[in-house]
This record gives structure tokens, sequence and C-alpha cells, in this order.
């Protein structure tokens, strides 16, 4: 292993693999350069830690505050604005897609018989309802109802 100052602080944060910190220990035992430079690294965090906290200076807390307060103006008038017309036109086309699938679905429903699809949704229906009441209890967290048979459904 080669010497180097950013295994060593690791080493000395305790921030190592365990067969990392294994092999440091062992150059640690034949590097007399490397332990030197250790105390060295701890004798400088025992000065640290002894020495007081610095203050901050004068009006940090205002000074940051202004910076936060001009950013967020700055992110506000950069965002899109969304005119009434973009939003007008939008539910229109929202409301027509409603409008045209209903008409679509009601005329299946007549060329197919309405009498022979109103069982097929009752059961689609139903079988929805079972899902819903699953999903909102979390019953069906731990099985699929989706291919349980028929019977075991609840």
């Amino acid at each position: 292993m080669r010497c180097s100052l950013d295994l060593l602080m690791a080493y000395m944060d305790d921030q190592l693999p365990s067969q990392v910190e294994v092999r440091v220990r062992h150059h640690l035992a034949r590097c007399a350069a490397c332990r030197r430079q250790l105390a060295e690294l701890r004798a400088v965090r025992e000065l640290l830690s002894a020495a007081p906290a610095p203050a901050p200076p004068p009006g940090l807390v205002e000074t940051i505050m202004g910076h936060v307060r001009f950013r967020e103006a700055q992110r506000v008038r950069t965002r899109p604005q969304l005119r009434f017309w973009q939003g007008a036109f939008a539910g229109s086309a929202a409301a027509a897609l409603v409008v045209a699938l209903w008409l679509v679905g009601s005329s299946l429903l007549e060329r197919e018989g309405g009498a022979a699809a109103a069982p097929a949704v009752e059961a689609a229906l139903q079988e929805h309802i079972v899902y819903a009441a699953l999903l909102e209890t979390g019953a069906g967290d731990w099985m699929d109802w989706a291919w349980a048979p028929a019977g075991d459904r609840p």
C-alpha cells in the first residue's frame, strides 16, 4: 500500500471499510512517516476542537435571506404564465373528447344491443368495486386477487 493522506484522514475519522482499515493499520505498523503524519493530524484536530467557534459576521442572516428572496423573485419572474385562452382551449378540448367518447360508446352499445352489454358492464363494475375496496383496506397487498378463481375472491 502506498502512503496516502486521504486514507489517513478517512482512517482517523473511522470512515473506511473494514478491509481497507486493516490494510491501513498494517501499513502504519511498517511506515514511520505515515505514523508521524497521523499523529500530526490528530494534534491539529485536538487544537481545532479546543478553539472557540468563530462568531458569524454581522448581517449574515440578512444577506442570506436577501439572496433567497432574490432567487425566489427571479424564479417567479421567469415562470411561464398561462394565458386565459390557453386554459379555455385545453378545457374545451377535454370536454369535446369526453363527448366524442360518450357518443362512440353509446352508438357501440346500441349496435351491439344494449341488453346484452348491460350484464358485462355490471360485472366489470362489481369487480372494480371489489378491487377498490381491497386496495383501500390494504387486503390486496398480500394476494393477487386478479388471478384467484372467482369462488375464492372475497
